[in-house]
């Protein structure tokens, strides 16, 4: 079975609890219930990891080597990754399944 690490940046702790005008309603919580269900439909696994030091998100993407298939990333630094945008929190499903349908370069050999 595929295993999935879902890594969330700086600030997203406080999705829809800060400028709720501009990043919506939605907690990091509530995405990652919605990924998690569409992951066991999917026939996956996901994990999820946030942190607000770019060194600990470092550390973390490192210790997947190994052990995940991929990695869902919302860090704009960090874009030398496949990239979805634009499309608010549903962007955590379309990676997802961009992730199972192997249309991003694998990196995690």
């Amino acid at each position: 079975m595929k295993h999935f690490a879902v890594v969330h940046g700086p600030n997203l702790n406080l999705l829809g609890k800060r400028e709720v005008g501009i990043y919506g309603g939605r907690t990091m919580e509530s995405i990652n219930a919605d990924v998690e269900a569409e992951a066991r439909k999917l026939g996956v696994t996901v994990e999820f990891y946030q942190s607000n030091g770019e060194g600990d998100l470092v550390t973390f993407v490192q210790q997947c080597r190994g052990r995940a298939d991929g990695i869902l990333l919302n860090a704009g630094a960090y874009t030398h990754f496949g990239q979805i945008c634009g499309f608010g929190a549903y962007s955590y499903i379309l990676g997802l399944r961009a992730l199972i349908e192997e249309r991003l370069d694998p990196w995690l050999a």
